[in-house]
């Protein structure tokens, strides 16, 4: 560690939450919302340790219930399939995932939002993204422009160079 940074790849892997890359964290839309919640509260603890099984407790486990106010997820019906949640629920869904996976995560990564095909729905997780931005910084990626200016700042990528645009709010 150089200054208290991580100076290694897998380090820095460690540190960060990555969300929405469909390779990662598609969702099978027949399966429960509290299946893969806990199914993912498995996989981000030691082997031994038991998993809530009753919804209460599920939403209660300490890398959960964390996450659910600044995502607005605490009403979330768990015992839903994910099929039958709307696409913006699913995606902040998949977000509280990759958080639960990476409790201590110091950044959050959010690829390809334009995944919500409608730009209301777009600004609307921005603006969730941005609600949350406030406990630990969160990158989100799209090929669309910031119309809204929901974002603190901003890089627009072209051929020939970038630019990063601060905007102030």
């Amino acid at each position: 560690l150089l200054d208290g940074e991580p100076s290694t790849t897998r380090q820095r892997f460690k540190q960060i939450a990555l969300a929405g890359v469909s390779e990662i964290d598609s969702l099978d839309r027949l399966v429960r919302v509290r299946d893969v919640v806990r199914e993912q509260i498995a996989w981000s603890q030691r082997f031994f340790q038991p998993v809530p099984h009753k919804t209460e407790a599920i939403k209660s486990h300490k890398n959960v219930e964390k996450w659910l106010e600044p995502l607005q997820l605490e009403d979330i019906d768990m015992q839903v399939e994910i099929g039958d949640i709307g696409p913006t629920d699913r995606f902040r869904l998949r977000i509280l995932l990759a958080l639960i996976s990476r409790p201590d995560a110091k950044l959050l990564i959010v690829d390809d939002i334009d995944q919500l095909r409608s730009m209301e729905l777009r600004n609307k997780l921005l603006v969730k993204l941005r609600g949350y931005s406030q406990l630990k910084p969160v990158i989100a990626t799209s090929v669309n422009p910031d119309f809204t200016y929901l974002c603190h700042n901003h890089v627009a990528l072209t051929t020939d160079t970038y630019q990063i645009t601060a905007v102030n709010q």
